[in-house]
């Protein structure tokens, strides 16, 4: 056949066909490892509600941050009864338990489903790092709580 002849055409139809099929296969990886990732979140996500809904307790919204020296927690706890309120610091994590002053009602998993009442915040949450519990210091602004407690140094 002559230099432009239809092998030439049939090979670069080929290479043309091989690149689209392994972008798409690139294409289609990436996609299934997004679609992976956000089904461990969902399913992270309904376990810790149906763990909520087994056990009565209603996880508090908690924000950690490490401040450098010091390891500052917030915790917001609305309807909480203050005279039920115990937080214990370890060095590792933070514990957390209040009676609500009123039951808060919910519905599992949409409408089709039960009414779950629950009657006080449980939970607990590992430090990013490890702390002195002596050194903790706890302060309120209305149902936010402010607990700050220093890094434990390390010898060495």
């Amino acid at each position: 056949m002559s230099e432009y002849g239809m092998d030439d055409e049939l090979r670069r139809i080929m290479i043309r066909f091989y690149q689209a099929l392994r972008e798409a296969e690139e294409t289609f990886s990436a996609m299934t490892r997004f679609a992976m990732n956000e089904l461990k979140e969902f399913e992270e996500l309904l376990e810790k509600r149906l763990q909520e809904f087994r056990g009565e307790g209603i996880e508090p919204i908690v924000s950690l941050h490490d401040l450098g020296d010091r390891i500052r927690i917030l915790i917001d706890l609305p309807g909480m009864d203050r005279e039920s309120l115990s937080i214990v610091v370890l060095e590792d994590r933070i514990e957390i338990r209040a009676r609500l002053r009123e039951h808060i009602v919910r519905r599992a998993l949409g409408s089709l489903s039960e009414k779950y009442s629950f009657r006080e915040y449980r939970g607990v949450y590992k430090l990013p790092a490890p702390v002195e519990p002596r050194s903790v210091k706890i302060s309120t602004r209305g149902s936010l709580i402010v607990v700050e407690a220093e890094k434990k140094v390390e010898a060495g």
